[in-house]
């Protein structure tokens, strides 16, 4: 955990970062970083990718031997100049063992909204 806050501080510290109020479901805050292409969210870090499979919806994952996270962000666009005010996502997250079987996932959905531009 201390990890992801000292990243999200660091993040912080530079420019083209969007934060947005995550709420719903005591989701939290995420933290858009455009200019490094991440998005802190949910005590972690996924990179967007580079090519959106849909112009409405901008998708962003990270893999690891433990777990595989993907997040899609609906109507929200990283190269406008002025992204979206608010947008929903969803997020979700498959947990493995050593051998790179499925033990478990997590799965949530919501809303946000921008609270700073940086």
């Amino acid at each position: 955990m201390l990890y992801v806050v000292t990243q999200v501080n660091q993040a912080l510290g530079e420019d083209h970062l969007l934060k947005y109020d995550c709420d719903t479901w005591d989701h939290g805050f995420m933290v858009i970083n455009l200019s490094q292409k991440k998005v802190y969210f949910l005590e972690g870090v996924t990179i967007f990718t580079d090519t959106p499979p849909d112009r409405s919806e901008f998708y962003a994952s990270s893999e690891d031997d433990d777990y595989s996270v993907r997040l899609w962000l609906k109507d929200f666009d990283p190269y406008l100049e002025n992204p979206a005010s608010s947008f929903s996502f969803t997020w979700s997250v498959d947990v493995m063992n050593g051998s790179e079987e499925l033990i478990g996932n997590n799965y949530t959905e919501g809303f946000c909204t921008r609270v700073s531009h940086h």
